[in-house]
């Protein structure tokens, strides 16, 4: 293999990492070690003006940890009460949620700055919470004998459906001992989704704190008055999809839908009155619901139900709203997915007194969220390419932080959670190198006009809707032939090589290029996308040399260790492309655009591991 000794060199920094990591504080028994992180989020030592530091103290810990700290956290063992280790890392993100909620409440903060600061350590440590639960769900899985290849046969489970542990945890304050189901669902509910499929992992990192979010959807309990009394009490979902738009669905479509995780949140004023905070949320869940059209499923009968009912009620279906590609909230007639949220309840606060922090939300902006997801627009190549324009986007993840959604529940499934969070490195080490290193996609004749004709293809074949921006199939088809290969180009990328020469051509033709620019593409382009097909990309690489780890030390990569082996894979990269080897890929369209010299291009050798907010 052509990558065999850098493979020896990562697994060998790898084990010099472990060895060298800063001693760190916490109990190496993991639930004491919880209970310890629960103290520190209660302390009246966290205060608004001490949150910001104290916060980074602990993610910095967290992450820091070596992947063997722990002494018990493979034998970590269901509770029926929710006394586990595992249990009791999810009720520190709840407590730690709750004392940021008082700090809101009470106006604790001095101004928008210093609640913008605690926020975003706040994310960090909260993802760096989640990170641990998930690595030690693995682990306990994988000790069982439940490795990747077992649960990669297992059957899928679905959330809501599934109780087992550790793919569930609860908020055992509110659930008790229940078991869930969809009876528990109440309308205006929110549901916070990671999908699996690659387009939507670039979603959860391409803002300057990284996530574990792409999706988020509102639940519609309906009371028999907009879907007609036989379908009262059944459960819909209202989201918005770029290949759709703001559409709703039955119970079984949205959680049959594999996801990796789904949380579960409930909109929750701070005066206590539930009763008011229900009927809030069910007002506006019904105002987007009867605005949204069916996304209709043959195989779900609950969708045609809804759909063959709105016809039968209405004569025809409400006029669809489009996806807001441009995810700028000012912009009413589209709809993004988070956006489907705060203009529910923007419309429904209009004319009531809902909690909505005026203190820190400036007026004239959505009373949800609270804090909004910054963008680094200017220095972001892939931001422009997708034609986002606003440094400020309503990101799923900002309602993780919201002090009005209370979090009930989070379901995992294990089966896709190890590649979703390789994935996710990948993507966010992608972005870390636009930003910081000044990296770009540098797009020849023959990936220009291949993302071109990928994108008519897509929307000649309904994949992506025609008003969908030229530069976000393009974008998404980048990151694919950097990260993975799936995406709207796809079905081209994968014809190509195996076509003669002339028929790439006409292929082009066809779709409107000149003809001596789709000869020399054909003639050129060929070698480019062999190139791109033949190459192991990095998600490959950090597979295989996770699945090593897990021969050797019965464990999954952590998040540091990823970061580090993606670092070593493009120092890698770089050399070969300064020798003018075959790179690993990395630098044939990606690399850094301030210096037209080869030499220049690598200079991460002695860089340290990155900073927290981007990992």
């Amino acid at each position: 293999m052509r990558f065999k000794n850098i493979t020896k060199s990562i697994l060998a920094g790898l084990t010099f990492m472990s060895a060298v990591s800063a001693h760190a504080v916490l109990s190496k028994d993991l639930k004491v070690a919880a209970a310890e992180l629960q103290k520190a989020a209660l302390s009246q030592d966290l205060t608004p003006a001490t949150c910001a530091a104290q916060l980074k103290m602990m993610a910095d810990e967290l992450y820091n940890l070596p992947p063997d700290y722990f002494t018990n956290d493979l034998d970590v063992k269901e509770t029926a009460d929710g006394s586990d280790a595992l249990s009791q890392l999810f009720k520190t993100r709840l407590e730690l949620t709750q004392r940021f909620k008082q700090m809101v409440v009470t106006g604790g903060f001095k101004d928008s700055t210093e609640l913008e600061d605690c926020a975003t350590r706040l994310r960090i440590a909260l993802r760096n919470i989640r990170e641990l639960e998930d690595v030690t769900g693995l682990n306990l899985l994988n000790k069982a004998g439940k490795t990747p290849a077992a649960l990669s046969r297992t059957p899928v489970p679905y959330p809501m459906v599934d109780q087992s542990w550790p793919n569930l945890l609860m908020n055992r304050e509110i659930y008790g001992n229940k078991k869930l189901d969809n009876t528990m669902i109440k309308a205006g509910d929110i549901f916070l989704v990671k999908g699996v499929m690659f387009p939507a992992s670039p979603i959860s990192r391409v803002s300057k704190v990284d996530n574990q979010f792409t999706h988020i959807a509102v639940a519609y309990v309906d009371d028999g008055s907009l879907f007609g009394p036989q379908n009262k009490g059944n459960v819909y979902f209202i989201n918005a999809e770029p290949d759709f738009g703001v559409e709703i669905v039955g119970f079984d479509f949205f959680v049959k839908d594999r996801k990796a995780r789904l949380l579960h949140y409930r909109y929750s004023e701070s005066n206590g009155d539930a009763e008011r905070s229900a009927r809030l949320a069910a007002e506006a869940a019904k105002y987007v619901a009867a605005m949204s059209v069916p996304r209709v499923n043959p195989k779900d009968l609950t969708d045609l139900t809804l759909a063959d009912r709105l016809l039968a009620t209405n004569n025809n279906l409400p006029p669809l709203v489009p996806y807001n590609f441009s995810m700028d909230l000012a912009k009413k007639d589209a709809l993004f997915c988070s956006q489907v949220v705060s203009f529910a309840f923007d419309h429904i606060c209009e004319n009531q007194a809902c909690e909505t922090y005026p203190k820190y939300i400036p007026e004239g902006k959505s009373a949800i969220p609270l804090s909004v997801s910054k963008f680094d627009v200017e220095n972001n190549s892939l931001a422009q390419l997708l034609e986002l324009k606003k440094p400020e986007i309503f990101s799923p993840a900002d309602i993780e932080i919201d002090p009005r959604f209370q979090l009930l529940s989070e379901w995992r499934d294990y089966s896709v959670i190890s590649e979703s969070r390789i994935i996710d490195m990948t993507n966010t080490k992608i972005f870390q190198y636009i930003e910081n290193q000044k990296y770009t996609f540098l797009i020849n004749d023959s990936l220009n006009i291949m993302a071109n004709i990928g994108n008519k293809v897509a929307k000649g074949a309904r994949i992506l809707p025609e008003y969908t921006p030229d530069g976000y199939a393009k974008g998404t088809m980048m990151m694919t032939f950097l990260i993975k290969y799936t995406g709207p180009g796809q079905m081209i990328v994968d014809q190509i090589p195996n076509l003669p020469s002339d028929k790439v051509a006409q292929i082009m033709m066809d779709q409107g290029v000149p003809a001596e620019m789709a000869n020399k593409v054909a003639r050129d382009g060929k070698s480019t996308l062999t190139r791109i097909l033949n190459h192991v990309s990095i998600t490959t690489r950090i597979t295989n040399l996770n699945e090593q780890n897990l021969k050797v030390k019965g464990r999954y990569l952590t998040a540091k260790q990823m970061d580090f082996a993606i670092d070593q894979i493009r120092n890698k990269d770089c050399e070969r492309y300064i020798k003018g080897e075959n790179p690993v890929m990395i630098h044939d369209f990606f690399r850094r655009t301030n210096s037209n010299m080869k030499s220049e291009q690598c200079d991460m050798k002695n860089t340290p591991l990155t900073d927290l907010v981007y990992w």
